[in-house]
């Protein structure tokens, strides 16, 4: 688990980025991820599975993938993983971030801004 906080007044992505190989089958196990309020373990505020393997790629490649979880409060988080299958190897968690609202999940290069809104 990681603490991970939204030092903002108002609630902001809650971003992931975690090691990935490809292409199928991943040396890294499908994650189950949940997030909830520190000291509150009762009320999981996000739950998804994470499945860490690219399809981009015709060759082998090992990189890291970013995906958006869910919007946090103001204060602290708990983030929880939990494997599910058993391939060898950890699920590897290599970066968070909180980002405005208008930051959606990126590739290999993390989250990418969404200017849509522009017109």
């Amino acid at each position: 688990w990681v603490i991970v906080q939204n030092p903002f007044d108002t609630p902001r992505n809650l971003i992931l980025s975690y090691l990935a190989t490809g292409p199928p089958p991943s040396i890294y196990p499908k994650t189950e991820i949940t997030v909830h309020p520190e000291g509150n373990e009762g009320t999981i505020t996000h739950q998804t599975v994470l499945d860490p393997v690219t399809y981009d790629y015709e060759h082998k490649v090992h990189i890291v993938l970013t995906t958006k979880i869910g919007l946090i409060s103001p204060g602290n988080v708990i983030v929880n993983w939990r494997p599910l299958e058993n391939t060898g190897k950890p699920f590897r968690l290599t970066a968070t971030a909180v980002v405005g609202t208008y930051v959606e999940e990126g590739g290999i290069l993390g989250a990418t801004e969404d200017f849509t809104f522009f017109g």
